[in-house]
């Protein structure tokens, strides 16, 4: 297993190559890292190459080594035509990755709300979770990706969904300083009081992370300032730590 031309050529997206390459190199053949070339012109968005590779048996079902389909790298890249064309010709929207990620997890981590929608559309579901918990929501929260926040609330995401860690996606966006994405998930009755495992409320993270806005919001909300981890941090000793001079 070798990265071969046919692959180079299809991650480029050099449609006209193609057939040279495919007299030599199998349409399905794999990379060193089990990556067919359909892999790599699904994640390139090159959908005139992928269409080419398809009519020439191309199997849209192909995994990696990671268990990763050509739709999780066209959804990864907000490649909408190409995650478009992928459905047609017969993806599997629910494929799951070794973690448990499906195309949906990967489209709502980069914020490609216009792929989100396509997913959804054709079937993806909005509360599949990984092997951990994540769902597509704690994905969009942690990257601010407000936008695909609001699509997935309205498709019926629940904001109150926990990981085994019993981290909310409330807790993820407070702990990136998403302030506009807290404001939507409190407004969508996110539980400003949640606390994961280890103890930790949104307002720890938010603290932690140095995210004033955030801290003002979350307090503003209804958030205990005396609120303690398991080993008894409060969010003053948080903030003590992040800002030792102040």
């Amino acid at each position: 297993e070798r990265d071969t031309p046919l692959h180079w050529a299809a991650q480029l997206g050099l449609t006209e190559t193609l057939p040279f390459h495919l007299r030599e190199t199998g349409v399905d053949s794999r990379s060193s890292f089990g990556k067919t070339p359909l892999h790599e012109a699904s994640g390139g968005g090159h959908t005139s190459t992928v269409q080419l590779l398809l009519d020439r048996g191309a199997s849209v079902a192909a995994a990696d080594r990671w268990r990763g389909t050509p739709l999780h790298g066209a959804s990864n890249g907000g490649h909408t035509s190409t995650v478009q064309l992928l459905l047609d010709r017969g993806a599997s929207v629910a494929a799951a990755d070794w973690d448990g990620n499906t195309p949906l997890h990967f489209a709502s981590w980069a914020g490609h709300t216009s792929t989100v929608q396509l997913l959804l559309d054709r079937g993806a579901s909005v509360a599949a979770a990984t092997r951990d918990g994540w769902t597509s929501l704690h994905r969009a929260s942690g990257g601010g990706h407000t936008s695909t926040v609001q699509l997935l609330l309205d498709r019926g995401a629940s904001v109150a969904a926990a990981t085994q860690f019993g981290k909310t996606p409330l807790h993820e966006a407070s702990g990136g300083g998403h302030t506009s994405t807290v404001q939507l998930l409190l407004d969508r009755g996110a539980s400003v009081a949640a606390a994961a495992m280890e103890g930790n409320t949104p307002l720890h993270r938010a603290s932690e992370g140095g995210h004033t806005s955030t801290v003002q919001l979350l307090l503003d909300r209804g958030a205990s300032v005396a609120a303690a981890t398991r080993v008894g941090d409060s969010t003053a000793l948080f903030c003590q730590a992040t800002f030792p001079a102040e």
